[in-house]
């Protein structure tokens, strides 16, 4: 069981090592994950994790009107490809993006599963969990420890060993952010809420060195 954290507290620049970009990619600005303009996906690049897994990040700069498309927000993914990266990899992953202040799920990045309509503000956690490995792949979107959508997904769920990554994704809007990044196995749990990451993040601060960027937690 694994658990990744960033709080991305350290110079303004590249994510560093432990981060794999494909596209633009977030760069960190002021202690916060920035994602450029046009599409950006930025992969986890220190760990591989089990098909049951989780991302979670607190999220800013959340889009109010689109400005070229529906889906304009920034985003965290789970069941990133591994070896297929870059082609494949984007294709077979989950992930939920805040858009004009709605959270959207989708399957790669054009096929869109459900969205709810309720207010997400910037500050708000928002978490992604998929379970599931004979045929239907179960997603769950929670905000700030509230669960808001849960979907069944039995078309091309991705079981396979490839696709055990988790990162962060954004389309358009150049001032999507996004702080305090966890990710992990389903069954190494993490918090749901706000303030308990940052306790967390706060206790199991990052080392330093070239790799020294996500805390891993077993």
């Amino acid at each position: 069981m694994a658990t990744l954290t960033d709080d991305f507290n350290r110079s303004d620049g590249a994510l560093g090592g432990d981060w794999l970009n494909e596209s633009t990619g977030y760069t960190i600005v002021s202690n916060r994950a920035r994602a450029g303009s046009g599409t950006n996906r930025s992969l986890l690049n220190v760990t591989t994790l089990g098909l049951d897994q989780y991302a979670q990040a607190v999220f800013y700069g959340i889009p109010t009107v689109p400005g070229g498309g529906d889906h304009e927000g920034p985003g965290i993914a789970v069941r990133f490809g591994k070896s297929s990266w870059p082609g494949g990899a984007w294709d077979n992953a989950y992930h939920v993006l805040v858009m004009t202040n709605k959270l959207s799920l989708f399957k790669g990045f054009f096929t869109l599963l459900e969205t709810q309509n309720a207010t997400t503000a910037d500050g708000d956690t928002v978490r992604i969990e998929v379970s599931g490995s004979s045929g239907t792949a179960h997603i769950v979107v929670k905000r700030n420890g509230t669960t808001i959508i849960e979907y069944d997904d039995s078309s091309s769920p991705y079981e396979s060993a490839n696709h055990v990554r988790a990162g962060m994704t954004a389309y358009r809007n150049g001032t999507n952010e996004i702080d305090d990044f966890e990710a992990g196995d389903l069954s190494a749990g993490g918090s749901t809420t706000k303030a308990n990451l940052i306790k967390q993040v706060s206790r199991y601060h990052l080392g330093v060195g070239s790799l020294g960027r996500i805390q891993r937690r077993s």
